[in-house]
């Protein structure tokens, strides 16, 4: 759906955004094997999984923690003005969820 990456001062900031939560969890189970090799070179800081409160309740079972660090879930709004997504505009119509993380590297 999309992607983006950053670096800068020692961290490198990954964004991805999926059409729901389950996009994000069959992309997390098809990477397992890479994010565990990126993880053992790496320092994970920081996990924040941002979308709607009812695809959050379909992924918080899947993903408590990532490496050492907690997940931060946050909810977005469900009449934001910008959506990032195609949907009809009801409430609840707009799934996307995206995932953020850094990493320190050396």
């Amino acid at each position: 759906f999309a992607y983006s990456e950053a670096e800068g001062s020692g961290e490198v900031h990954i964004r991805q955004c999926y059409r729901d939560a389950a996009s994000l969890t069959a992309h997390l189970r098809a990477i397992d094997v890479p994010l565990q090799a990126a993880l053992k070179l790496s320092q994970l800081k920081r996990v924040e999984v941002t979308g709607p409160a009812s695809e959050l309740a379909k992924f918080r079972q899947e993903l408590a923690k990532l490496g050492d660090v907690t997940v931060q879930f946050l909810e977005t709004e469900p009449t934001a003005i910008r959506r990032p997504a195609a949907c009809s505009g009801e409430h609840g119509s707009d799934t996307a969820v995206s995932v953020s993380h850094r990493y320190k590297v050396e």
